[in-house]
Protein backbone atom coordinates (compact mmCIF):
# COMPACT_ATOMS: atom_id res chain seq x y z
CA UNK A 1 0.00 0.00 0.00
CA UNK A 2 1.37 3.56 -0.72
CA UNK A 3 0.05 7.18 -0.86
CA UNK A 4 -0.38 8.50 -4.57
CA UNK A 5 0.50 12.03 -5.22
CA UNK A 6 -3.15 13.15 -4.69
CA UNK A 7 -3.18 12.14 -0.84
CA UNK A 8 -5.73 8.85 -1.73
CA UNK A 9 -4.07 5.50 -0.17
CA UNK A 10 -3.46 2.87 -2.92
CA UNK A 11 -3.36 -0.81 -1.89
CA UNK A 12 -0.87 -2.65 -4.79
CA UNK A 13 -1.81 -6.22 -3.13
CA UNK A 14 -4.64 -7.95 -4.96
CA UNK A 15 -5.78 -10.46 -2.18
CA UNK A 16 -5.63 -7.79 0.60
CA UNK A 17 -7.87 -5.51 -1.47
CA UNK A 18 -10.28 -7.58 -2.53
CA UNK A 19 -10.71 -8.91 1.25
CA UNK A 20 -11.12 -5.55 1.89
CA UNK A 21 -13.76 -4.78 -0.88
CA UNK A 22 -15.74 -7.80 0.29
CA UNK A 23 -15.31 -7.97 4.09
CA UNK A 24 -13.71 -4.55 5.50
CA UNK A 25 -15.47 -2.19 7.47
CA UNK A 26 -15.37 1.71 6.96
CA UNK A 27 -13.79 2.10 10.18
CA UNK A 28 -10.97 -0.27 9.73
CA UNK A 29 -10.67 1.43 6.21
CA UNK A 30 -10.24 4.01 8.02
CA UNK A 31 -7.77 3.22 10.38
CA UNK A 32 -5.55 1.67 7.80
CA UNK A 33 -5.21 5.25 6.16
CA UNK A 34 -4.42 7.18 9.50
CA UNK A 35 -1.63 4.48 9.69
CA UNK A 36 0.10 4.96 6.55
CA UNK A 37 -0.28 8.14 6.68
CA UNK A 38 1.47 7.96 9.76
CA UNK A 39 4.19 6.37 8.38
CA UNK A 40 4.55 8.11 5.49
CA UNK A 41 5.15 11.76 7.57
CA UNK A 42 7.19 10.03 10.05
CA UNK A 43 9.34 9.14 7.01
CA UNK A 44 9.16 12.69 5.39
CA UNK A 45 9.94 14.10 8.48
CA UNK A 46 13.03 12.24 9.25
CA UNK A 47 16.65 13.49 10.09
CA UNK A 48 19.76 12.23 9.36
CA UNK A 49 19.60 11.22 13.15
CA UNK A 50 19.59 7.64 12.10
CA UNK A 51 16.60 5.43 12.70
CA UNK A 52 15.63 5.67 16.00
CA UNK A 53 14.41 9.19 15.18
CA UNK A 54 11.99 7.70 12.82
CA UNK A 55 10.59 5.03 15.66
CA UNK A 56 10.16 7.66 17.81
CA UNK A 57 7.95 9.78 15.08
CA UNK A 58 6.78 6.82 13.83
CA UNK A 59 5.34 5.74 17.77
CA UNK A 60 3.98 9.22 17.91
CA UNK A 61 2.03 9.69 14.56
CA UNK A 62 0.95 5.87 14.92
CA UNK A 63 -0.88 6.46 18.68
CA UNK A 64 -1.73 10.11 17.75
CA UNK A 65 -3.83 8.39 14.64
CA UNK A 66 -5.24 5.58 17.58
CA UNK A 67 -6.50 8.63 19.75
CA UNK A 68 -8.40 10.58 16.94
CA UNK A 69 -9.95 7.78 15.85
CA UNK A 70 -12.16 5.31 17.41
CA UNK A 71 -11.87 2.07 16.12
CA UNK A 72 -13.77 -0.95 17.11
CA UNK A 73 -10.33 -3.40 18.40
CA UNK A 74 -12.84 -6.67 18.09
CA UNK A 75 -13.30 -6.14 14.29
CA UNK A 76 -9.55 -5.73 13.70
CA UNK A 77 -9.44 -9.14 15.82
CA UNK A 78 -11.75 -10.38 13.40
CA UNK A 79 -10.22 -9.41 10.01
CA UNK A 80 -6.96 -10.69 11.60
CA UNK A 81 -8.45 -13.97 12.23
CA UNK A 82 -10.76 -14.11 8.98
CA UNK A 83 -7.27 -13.21 7.15
CA UNK A 84 -5.33 -16.22 9.16
CA UNK A 85 -7.94 -18.31 8.46
CA UNK A 86 -8.41 -17.56 4.84
CA UNK A 87 -4.91 -18.37 4.60
CA UNK A 88 -4.76 -21.88 6.75
CA UNK A 89 -7.88 -23.35 4.04
CA UNK A 90 -5.46 -22.15 1.48
CA UNK A 91 -2.93 -24.19 2.82
CA UNK A 92 -4.64 -26.99 3.49
CA UNK A 93 -6.31 -27.56 0.15
CA UNK A 94 -2.70 -27.97 -1.24
CA UNK A 95 -1.93 -30.11 1.73
CA UNK A 96 -4.76 -32.53 1.05
CA UNK A 97 -3.51 -32.68 -2.45
CA UNK A 98 -0.02 -34.14 -1.43
CA UNK A 99 -1.62 -37.34 -0.81
CA UNK A 100 -2.89 -37.98 -4.02
CA UNK A 101 0.42 -36.64 -5.51
CA UNK A 102 2.13 -39.12 -3.71
CA UNK A 103 -0.39 -42.26 -4.10
CA UNK A 104 0.52 -41.52 -7.93
CA UNK A 105 4.15 -41.68 -7.82
CA UNK A 106 3.85 -44.54 -5.60
CA UNK A 107 1.42 -46.37 -8.21
CA UNK A 108 4.22 -45.55 -11.02
CA UNK A 109 7.21 -46.73 -9.27
CA UNK A 110 5.42 -49.68 -8.48
CA UNK A 111 4.84 -50.49 -12.42
CA UNK A 112 7.93 -49.29 -12.72
CA UNK A 113 9.64 -51.88 -10.50
CA UNK A 114 7.28 -54.67 -12.03
CA UNK A 115 8.51 -54.25 -15.78
CA UNK A 116 11.95 -54.69 -14.30
CA UNK A 117 10.73 -57.45 -12.25
CA UNK A 118 9.38 -58.99 -15.38
CA UNK A 119 12.38 -58.14 -18.31
CA UNK A 120 14.83 -59.82 -15.15
CA UNK A 121 12.95 -63.15 -15.02
CA UNK A 122 14.86 -66.15 -17.15
CA UNK A 123 11.88 -66.60 -19.42
CA UNK A 124 12.50 -62.83 -20.58
CA UNK A 125 15.85 -62.95 -20.65
CA UNK A 126 16.10 -66.67 -22.84
CA UNK A 127 13.61 -65.24 -25.02
CA UNK A 128 15.08 -62.06 -25.91
CA UNK A 129 18.55 -64.09 -26.27
CA UNK A 130 17.10 -66.82 -28.73
CA UNK A 131 15.90 -64.08 -30.88
CA UNK A 132 18.88 -62.64 -31.41
CA UNK A 133 20.97 -65.81 -31.93
CA UNK A 134 18.32 -66.69 -34.75
CA UNK A 135 18.26 -63.09 -36.41
CA UNK A 136 22.17 -63.68 -36.24
CA UNK A 137 22.14 -67.01 -37.59
CA UNK A 138 19.84 -66.82 -40.56
CA UNK A 139 22.20 -63.67 -41.51
CA UNK A 140 25.22 -65.78 -41.15
CA UNK A 141 23.83 -69.43 -42.71
CA UNK A 142 22.43 -67.90 -46.11
CA UNK A 143 19.47 -69.77 -47.93
CA UNK A 144 22.11 -69.62 -51.09
CA UNK A 145 24.61 -72.38 -49.54
CA UNK A 146 21.12 -74.77 -48.55
CA UNK A 147 21.06 -73.65 -45.05
CA UNK A 148 17.40 -73.78 -43.48
CA UNK A 149 17.50 -71.89 -39.80
CA UNK A 150 14.05 -72.55 -38.02
CA UNK A 151 12.30 -71.90 -34.69
CA UNK A 152 11.32 -74.74 -32.78
CA UNK A 153 11.66 -73.59 -29.28
CA UNK A 154 8.13 -74.13 -28.70
CA UNK A 155 8.32 -77.70 -29.29
CA UNK A 156 8.85 -79.92 -26.15
CA UNK A 157 12.39 -81.26 -26.15
CA UNK A 158 13.31 -79.93 -29.44
CA UNK A 159 16.10 -77.42 -28.15
CA UNK A 160 15.61 -73.51 -29.39
CA UNK A 161 17.04 -73.91 -32.81
CA UNK A 162 17.20 -76.29 -35.36
CA UNK A 163 19.90 -75.84 -38.03
CA UNK A 164 19.37 -77.49 -41.22
CA UNK A 165 21.66 -77.87 -44.82
CA UNK A 166 21.11 -80.37 -47.63
CA UNK A 167 22.98 -83.18 -47.23
CA UNK A 168 24.55 -82.80 -43.65
CA UNK A 169 22.95 -84.10 -40.80
CA UNK A 170 20.83 -81.78 -39.02
CA UNK A 171 21.67 -79.58 -35.93
CA UNK A 172 20.16 -78.56 -32.37
CA UNK A 173 20.87 -75.24 -30.90
CA UNK A 174 20.20 -74.19 -27.14
CA UNK A 175 20.85 -70.61 -26.14
CA UNK A 176 21.03 -69.72 -22.58
CA UNK A 177 21.37 -66.02 -21.56
CA UNK A 178 22.30 -66.64 -18.00
CA UNK A 179 24.23 -64.43 -15.62
CA UNK A 180 23.77 -61.36 -17.94
CA UNK A 181 23.19 -59.46 -14.94
CA UNK A 182 24.52 -61.52 -12.29
CA UNK A 183 27.27 -62.97 -13.85
CA UNK A 184 25.94 -66.74 -12.62
CA UNK A 185 26.72 -69.81 -14.58
CA UNK A 186 24.40 -72.54 -16.54
CA UNK A 187 23.70 -75.32 -13.68
CA UNK A 188 24.26 -78.96 -14.51
CA UNK A 189 20.53 -79.32 -14.59
CA UNK A 190 20.43 -77.74 -18.16
CA UNK A 191 23.44 -79.44 -19.67
CA UNK A 192 21.55 -82.89 -18.75
CA UNK A 193 18.27 -81.86 -20.08
CA UNK A 194 20.00 -80.80 -23.84
CA UNK A 195 22.41 -84.04 -23.63
CA UNK A 196 19.12 -85.64 -22.82
CA UNK A 197 17.28 -84.21 -25.44
CA UNK A 198 19.91 -84.91 -28.38
CA UNK A 199 19.68 -88.87 -27.58
CA UNK A 200 15.93 -88.81 -27.85
CA UNK A 201 16.52 -86.84 -31.07
CA UNK A 202 19.21 -88.25 -32.18
CA UNK A 203 20.77 -85.34 -33.72
CA UNK A 204 24.24 -83.47 -32.88
CA UNK A 205 23.72 -80.18 -31.03
CA UNK A 206 25.54 -76.77 -29.48
CA UNK A 207 25.29 -75.21 -26.35
CA UNK A 208 25.32 -71.88 -26.19
CA UNK A 209 25.99 -69.90 -23.19
CA UNK A 210 25.62 -66.29 -24.36
CA UNK A 211 26.85 -64.43 -21.14
CA UNK A 212 28.25 -66.77 -18.73
CA UNK A 213 30.15 -70.22 -18.26
CA UNK A 214 28.38 -73.22 -18.17
CA UNK A 215 29.12 -75.76 -14.74
CA UNK A 216 31.89 -78.41 -15.51
CA UNK A 217 32.61 -77.03 -18.86
CA UNK A 218 35.47 -75.27 -19.80
CA UNK A 219 35.08 -72.26 -22.63
CA UNK A 220 34.93 -75.00 -25.48
CA UNK A 221 33.72 -78.41 -25.18
CA UNK A 222 33.30 -81.12 -27.94
CA UNK A 223 32.14 -84.49 -26.02
CA UNK A 224 30.71 -87.57 -28.06
CA UNK A 225 27.32 -88.78 -26.75
CA UNK A 226 26.49 -92.59 -26.37
CA UNK A 227 24.14 -92.37 -29.50
CA UNK A 228 27.87 -91.18 -31.58
CA UNK A 229 26.37 -87.81 -32.01
CA UNK A 230 28.32 -84.38 -30.64
CA UNK A 231 27.72 -81.95 -28.26
CA UNK A 232 29.34 -78.79 -28.24
CA UNK A 233 29.66 -76.67 -25.44
CA UNK A 234 30.13 -72.89 -26.11
CA UNK A 235 30.41 -70.27 -22.88
CA UNK A 236 30.59 -66.80 -23.00
CA UNK A 237 29.94 -66.38 -26.83
CA UNK A 238 27.98 -62.86 -26.52
CA UNK A 239 26.67 -63.59 -29.99
CA UNK A 240 29.84 -64.51 -32.02
CA UNK A 241 28.39 -65.86 -35.25
CA UNK A 242 31.31 -67.01 -36.57
CA UNK A 243 32.42 -68.99 -33.74
CA UNK A 244 28.84 -70.98 -33.93
CA UNK A 245 29.32 -71.19 -37.87
CA UNK A 246 32.73 -72.74 -37.72
CA UNK A 247 31.86 -75.11 -34.92
CA UNK A 248 28.54 -76.05 -37.21
CA UNK A 249 31.41 -76.92 -39.81
CA UNK A 250 33.28 -79.03 -37.56
CA UNK A 251 30.59 -81.42 -36.88
CA UNK A 252 29.60 -81.60 -40.66
CA UNK A 253 33.58 -83.12 -40.68
CA UNK A 254 33.23 -85.36 -37.59
CA UNK A 255 30.25 -86.48 -38.79
CA UNK A 256 31.48 -87.52 -42.17
CA UNK A 257 34.33 -88.92 -40.67
CA UNK A 258 32.24 -91.53 -38.23
CA UNK A 259 30.31 -92.53 -41.15
CA UNK A 260 32.97 -92.94 -43.25
CA UNK A 261 34.53 -95.37 -40.73
CA UNK A 262 32.22 -97.59 -40.42
CA UNK A 263 32.58 -99.12 -36.38
CA UNK A 264 35.57 -96.89 -35.82
CA UNK A 265 34.25 -94.26 -32.92
CA UNK A 266 36.44 -91.06 -31.99
CA UNK A 267 38.30 -91.31 -28.99
CA UNK A 268 38.65 -89.05 -26.10
CA UNK A 269 41.99 -88.79 -26.81
CA UNK A 270 41.24 -87.68 -29.89
CA UNK A 271 38.29 -85.42 -29.04
CA UNK A 272 40.78 -84.03 -26.03
CA UNK A 273 43.36 -82.97 -28.60
CA UNK A 274 40.76 -81.72 -31.23
CA UNK A 275 39.66 -79.03 -28.16
CA UNK A 276 43.11 -78.33 -27.10
CA UNK A 277 43.42 -77.24 -30.82
CA UNK A 278 40.45 -75.48 -31.09
CA UNK A 279 41.35 -73.35 -27.48
CA UNK A 280 44.89 -72.52 -29.62
CA UNK A 281 42.92 -71.78 -32.25
CA UNK A 282 40.38 -69.34 -30.94
CA UNK A 283 43.09 -67.81 -28.79
CA UNK A 284 45.31 -67.06 -32.02
CA UNK A 285 42.07 -65.89 -33.51
CA UNK A 286 41.44 -63.08 -30.61
CA UNK A 287 44.71 -61.89 -31.28
CA UNK A 288 44.91 -61.77 -34.81
CA UNK A 289 41.00 -60.04 -34.45
CA UNK A 290 43.32 -56.99 -32.16
CA UNK A 291 45.95 -56.92 -34.28
CA UNK A 292 43.68 -56.62 -37.25
CA UNK A 293 42.11 -53.62 -35.21
CA UNK A 294 45.32 -52.14 -35.46
CA UNK A 295 46.57 -52.72 -39.05
CA UNK A 296 43.48 -51.08 -39.95
CA UNK A 297 43.53 -48.48 -37.94
CA UNK A 298 47.47 -47.87 -39.17
CA UNK A 299 46.12 -48.51 -43.24
CA UNK A 300 43.53 -45.81 -42.25
CA UNK A 301 46.14 -43.47 -40.97
CA UNK A 302 48.59 -44.21 -44.07
CA UNK A 303 45.54 -43.54 -46.51
CA UNK A 304 44.32 -40.21 -44.98
CA UNK A 305 48.11 -39.14 -44.74
CA UNK A 306 48.22 -39.97 -48.70
CA UNK A 307 44.81 -38.19 -49.46
CA UNK A 308 46.17 -35.33 -47.65
CA UNK A 309 49.04 -34.55 -49.63
CA UNK A 310 47.25 -35.38 -52.95
CA UNK A 311 45.65 -32.46 -51.82
CA UNK A 312 48.19 -30.46 -50.51
CA UNK A 313 49.94 -31.13 -53.88
CA UNK A 314 46.39 -29.99 -55.56
CA UNK A 315 47.52 -26.07 -54.27
CA UNK A 316 51.04 -25.94 -55.81
CA UNK A 317 51.35 -24.17 -58.70
CA UNK A 318 52.52 -25.63 -61.78
CA UNK A 319 55.78 -23.71 -63.26
CA UNK A 320 55.60 -22.32 -66.36
CA UNK A 321 57.61 -24.32 -69.15
CA UNK A 322 60.98 -21.95 -70.08
CA UNK A 323 60.81 -19.65 -72.82
CA UNK A 324 62.47 -20.80 -75.59
CA UNK A 325 65.30 -18.00 -76.93
CA UNK A 326 64.38 -16.76 -80.08
CA UNK A 327 66.74 -17.23 -82.87
CA UNK A 328 66.94 -15.43 -86.25
CA UNK A 329 67.66 -16.69 -89.45
CA UNK A 330 69.49 -14.84 -91.80
CA UNK A 331 68.50 -14.46 -95.63
CA UNK A 332 71.22 -13.15 -98.12
CA UNK A 333 70.52 -11.99 -101.52
CA UNK A 334 72.70 -13.88 -103.83
CA UNK A 335 72.94 -10.43 -105.63
CA UNK A 336 74.72 -8.38 -103.28
CA UNK A 337 75.02 -10.52 -100.08
CA UNK A 338 72.81 -8.41 -98.21
CA UNK A 339 70.90 -10.15 -95.08
CA UNK A 340 67.44 -9.63 -94.42
CA UNK A 341 65.23 -10.62 -91.90
CA UNK A 342 62.85 -13.38 -93.46
CA UNK A 343 62.23 -15.29 -97.11
CA UNK A 344 59.19 -13.14 -98.15
CA UNK A 345 61.50 -9.92 -97.62
CA UNK A 346 64.26 -11.57 -99.39
CA UNK A 347 61.57 -12.43 -102.58
CA UNK A 348 61.47 -8.84 -102.31
CA UNK A 349 64.71 -7.83 -102.44
CA UNK A 350 66.31 -9.90 -104.99
CA UNK A 351 63.15 -8.17 -107.37
CA UNK A 352 64.42 -5.06 -106.80
CA UNK A 353 68.18 -5.79 -106.55
CA UNK A 354 67.83 -7.17 -110.34
CA UNK A 355 66.61 -4.39 -111.46
CA UNK A 356 69.23 -2.40 -110.05
CA UNK A 357 71.38 -5.05 -111.65
CA UNK A 358 69.86 -4.76 -115.29
CA UNK A 359 69.70 -1.17 -115.08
Amino acid sequence: MHIDPKGQVVSDDVYVRDYMTKSGTAEFMGMCDDMLRAVCMAANRRSDKGHDELLVRLKDEIMDAFAHRQVDLGDVTRTIVSLNESNMMHIASKLDSVPRVMSKVDEVTSKLDAITASRNTNRVKGEEGETGLMDLLETKLSMRDEYTVQDVKNIPHSCDILVQRMGYPDIRIESKAHGRDNGRSVNTSEVRKFESDLIGLDSHGIFVSLYAGICGKGPIEIEMLPTKKFAVYLSNNNFDGDAICEYINLIYKLDQFTKESSGITVSPDTILRIKTHLRDFEVKRSSMRTNLKTVLATLNEISLDAIDKMLAANHTPIPEPAQQPQTTTEHTCPNCNKNVKSAAALVSHVRACKIKGDA
